[in-house]
């Protein structure tokens, strides 16, 4: 598509009615010039997808149900969409951006809506991902999502995200060393900032950008997570739970009412810049999580003790003629009676 279709409102001179306009591809599609239809866009590919120009819908105002619909069905087929999707809000009407992809998806432009904005990638061959640096803002719901994949499906976003109700950023890819990676500012207005990652033990969330909710923010990794960044700010709530061996908090964390970190493996890190702030501040995650570690390894200790203790008892009872055998065993049971009268063992 070089040239234009109906890309002007009515305010511009736009003489287009109430009707939607359709670009259905069996294989691939380059959008260069800017459309547009009175109600609805809807594109969709089978191959290739490539949008360079902007897409406006509802270019009439006022009209029920005009969103832009942005669809490649090709199984690995990259999408690259550089040019704004807009769905206009005027006269009341309902609309959404929704952009549902099968392969390696970048997106530099915009995306707005009245309503709802949608970004799900489905791929799961190799060498897929989710890149955002454009803009997204919606006056209700915000969802980024990868589906489950069984090859590593990065999501990086470097662009604002901007809704007044919730906003849900969801990596499901469970795939070892999968990455979620947030640089960008994310902000709901009057909603919950929900982030999920999934990618094994191995896999990493990295928030270095902020985060920020009306009420609730809360963070997901199965894997290792380095979280802070310019901030994670909450009205209400702060929940964390990290899943892998190693969390690093790297900038202020604000909550005005709880803050909760669950980290039931990993070794937590505040560096400086890591300030928690709130009314209540929870950290049992990570101190049980130390205790338990510092119980097993004792425990490990006891038993080696105990063995060496008994393994040279023995030795001694059979030769008699080695003293240092008996002094050795007899310091190992000693180590292990102390190991089990000190902390942590000894409260049991």
């Amino acid at each position: 598509v070089l040239s234009t279709i109906n890309h002007r409102t009515s305010a511009e001179g736009g003489v287009q009615g109430d009707w939607q306009l359709v670009i259905d591809a069996s294989e691939a599609v380059d959008i260069a010039a800017d459309v547009g239809a009175g109600a609805s866009v809807f594109v969709d590919s089978g191959g290739p997808l490539t949008i360079s120009g902007n897409v406006l819908s509802n270019t009439i105002g006022g009209v029920i149900n005009s969103s832009i619909y942005i669809t490649n069905n090709g199984a690995g087929a990259p999408t690259t969409i550089s040019g704004n999707l807009t769905a206009l809000g005027t006269g009341g009407s309902y609309t959404e951006t929704r952009v549902v992809t099968n392969g390696p998806t970048t997106i530099s432009g915009n995306l707005d809506a009245n309503n709802n904005v949608f970004v799900r990638n489905y791929g799961t061959g190799a060498g897929n991902h989710t890149t955002i640096s454009g803009d997204i803002a919606a006056g209700q719901v915000v969802t980024v999502l990868n589906g489950l994949s069984p090859a590593n499906n990065p999501l990086a976003i470097s662009g604002n995200i901007t809704a007044a109700d919730n906003v849900a950023i969801d990596n499901l890819g469970a795939s070892a060393g999968n990455t979620t990676t947030i640089s960008g500012s994310v902000t709901s207005t009057g909603g919950n900032v929900y982030v999920t990652h999934y990618g094994l033990p191995t896999g990493m969330l990295t928030v270095s950008g902020s985060l920020n909710a009306f009420y609730d923010v809360t963070m997901f990794s199965d894997g290792h997570a380095q979280l802070g960044g310019v901030g994670i700010f909450a009205g209400d709530d702060i929940f964390a739970t990290v899943q892998g061996t190693s969390l690093m908090v790297d900038g202020p964390w604000t909550a005005g009412d709880y803050l909760n970190i669950t980290s039931p493996l990993a070794l937590a890190k505040l560096n400086p810049a890591g300030v928690l702030t709130a009314p209540t501040i929870g950290l049992e995650g990570a101190i049980v999580s130390r205790s338990q570690l510092l119980i097993a390894l004792s425990l490990f200790l006891i038993g080696a003790m105990f063995f060496a203790a008994s393994y040279h008892f023995v030795v001694f009872v059979l030769t008699r003629n080695s003293g240092e055998v008996l002094w050795f065993g007899l310091f190992a049971a000693l180590l292990g009676i102390r190991t089990a009268l000190i902390e942590p063992i000894a409260p049991f």
